[in-house]
C-alpha cells in the first residue's frame, strides 16, 4: 500500500465530510453538457463518414459480403439517424451497443478455411452478417417502442 492510500484510508471520515466549494456543481454540470455538445457534434459527422466508408466497402466486396455489409451499414446509420432525433442523451449507449455488435478484429471472410468452396463461404458470411443486421434492427425496434 502506497503511503497515499494510507493517508486516504486513515483520513476517509474528513474526506466524507468536506463541503464542496461554492459553485464546483454548476461549473461540472457545465463541463459535462461541453462534452455532450462536443459528442453529438462527432457523432453528427460520424454518419456522413461511416455512410461514405460503407459506400466505398461496398464497391470494393463481392457480392454476397457487399450486401450484408450494406444492410448492415444502412441500418446501423438508421439507428444512429433514429436515437440522434429520439433520445439524444442516448447517443453514447447505442453507439457503444453498434460497436459491440458490428466491431470485427478479424473479419469474418479472412477467418474461413481456404477449403471452402465460394458457395459455402458465401453462405458463412450471408449467415454471420444477417445475425449482425437482426441484432442492429432489434436494437432500432426497442428505440421505436420508447418514441
Amino acid at each position: 500500500m502506497t503511503d497515499l492510500e494510507k493517508y486516504i484510508r486513515e483520513n476517509a471520515e474528513d474526506f466524507n465530510f468536506a463541503e464542496i466549494p461554492a459553485g464546483s456543481r454548476e461549473r461540472f454540470l457545465r463541463k459535462i453538457d461541453s462534452v455532450k455538445r462536443i459528442r453529438r457534434l462527432i457523432f453528427s459527422l460520424a454518419i456522413p463518414v461511416a455512410a461514405s466508408l460503407a459506400f466505398l466497402i461496398y464497391l470494393s466486396m463481392p457480392s454476397t459480403l457487399e450486401t450484408e455489409l450494406r444492410k448492415l451499414a444502412e441500418n446501423e446509420v438508421e439507428v444512429i439517424n433514429r436515437v440522434t432525433e429520439l433520445c439524444p442523451d442516448e447517443v453514447d449507449n447505442v453507439l457503444d451497443i453498434l460497436h459491440a455488435i458490428t466491431y470485427e478484429a478479424i473479419p469474418i471472410e479472412e477467418q474461413l478455411p481456404e477449403v471452402l468452396s465460394q458457395k459455402e463461404r458465401e453462405k458463412i458470411i450471408e449467415d454471420y452478417y444477417q445475425e449482425k443486421i437482426k441484432a442492429v434492427e432489434y436494437l432500432m425496434e426497442q428505440y421505436l417502442k420508447s418514441e
